[in-house]
C-alpha cells in the first residue's frame, strides 16, 4: 500500500510541475551508472533520473527480492526507471528461460496496478548479450486524474547468473519510454547494449 500511494503522489506531483523540456543534444546527455557485483553488469541511465527524497535508504528493502534502483525524473512529466533483483541463491529457486515471461509481465502488471486496472500486453522472448530475457509493454489510464492521463510502461527481465535482473521503465509520454528502454547494460565482459531495443518498445503500437 506504501509504494502504491508514493507512485501516485508522485503522479500528481509531476503533472503539477512539469515544465517544457530544454534542448539538450542527446551526446551532451550525463549518465549515472548502477554498478551490481551480485548480477555482474553496470546499468547506465540519464543523470536527470534522481531518487525520491526520503526512499534513498528504503528502496533496496531487505529478502531475497530487492530494488536496488528506484529513480525518478519529473521536470517535463512522470518518468520513472526501476531495478529489480530476484536473488537466485537466496530464493532457492534456479532462474529459467521460461518462466521469464511470467515475471516480468507480473512485474510490470503490478507496478501499473497502483494506478488504475492495466492493459498488458503478451511478453516477448529474447536476448540482452547473449543473456537470456524477456520484454513486455502496457499502459494504464489512470483514475481520479485530469482528463484521459495515461501511463505507459515497457519491463524487461533477464538471467544473470543465478539472479533474474528486472527493469522496468515508465512515462505518461509514450514515445519516451522507448528512449528510457534504450538505456544501457553491460554484463561482465560483454559490450554496453541497449536493455530494450526500440523495436520491441511496441506500446504506442497498440
Amino acid at each position: 500500500m506504501r509504494n502504491s500511494v508514493v507512485l501516485v503522489v508522485f503522479f500528481a506531483a509531476a503533472v503539477c510541475s512539469a515544465q517544457a523540456p530544454a534542448p539538450v543534444p542527446a551526446a551532451a546527455k550525463p549518465t549515472t551508472t548502477y554498478h551490481s557485483d551480485a548480477m555482474n553488469f553496470d546499468f547506465i541511465y540519464p543523470s536527470s533520473f534522481t531518487a525520491p527524497k526520503g526512499e534513498a535508504d528504503q528502496k533496496a528493502g531487505a529478502g531475497c527480492v530487492s530494488v536496488p534502483v528506484a529513480v525518478m525524473d519529473m521536470r517535463t512529466g512522470f518518468n520513472m526507471i526501476f531495478v529489480k533483483r530476484f536473488d537466485g541463491g537466496c530464493l532457492g529457486k534456479e532462474a529459467t528461460a521460461s518462466g521469464l515471461g511470467a515475471t516480468v509481465v507480473a512485474f510490470l502488471t503490478d507496478t501499473l496496478s497502483q494506478f488504475g486496472k492495466p492493459t498488458v500486453n503478451s511478453d516477448t522472448g529474447y536476448e540482452i548479450a547473449s543473456h537470456s530475457a524477456s520484454v513486455v509493454t502496457g499502459s494504464v489510464k489512470v483514475l481520479h486524474a485530469r482528463g484521459d492521463t495515461i501511463i505507459y510502461g515497457a519491463a524487461s527481465c533477464a538471467i544473470s547468473g543465478k539472479d533474474v535482473a528486472c527493469f522496468e521503465f515508465l512515462s505518461n509520454d509514450c514515445p519516451n519510454v522507448a528512449v528510457l528502454a534504450a538505456s544501457g547494460v553491460k554484463f561482465t565482459g560483454g559490450d554496453v547494449t541497449p536493455v530494450i531495443p526500440a523495436p520491441l518498445v511496441d506500446v504506442c503500437k497498440r
